[in-house]
């Protein structure tokens, strides 16, 4: 499957299996999934959730600090 990523500096695309998870496609993109926050149409997705087709996703960094 094409997943088509839409990150603040361009998009990128990411082949990966049917079945893969966000995390999947969040490592093979090289993004740590623990700094980044997923959605499709507006909807945050969690880490788990399956892809059976080919979609396209925003990828959001999240922030932290003190």
């Amino acid at each position: 499957m094409l997943i088509t990523l839409t990150l603040t500096e361009g998009q990128r695309q990411v082949d990966v299996e049917e079945g893969a998870s966000i995390r999947d496609v969040l490592l093979r993109a090289d993004l740590a999934p623990s700094l980044h926050i997923v959605d499709h149409e507006g909807q945050v997705l969690p880490m788990s959730t399956v892809l059976n087709a080919d979609v396209h996703l925003t990828v959001t960094r999240t922030a932290s600090g003190g």
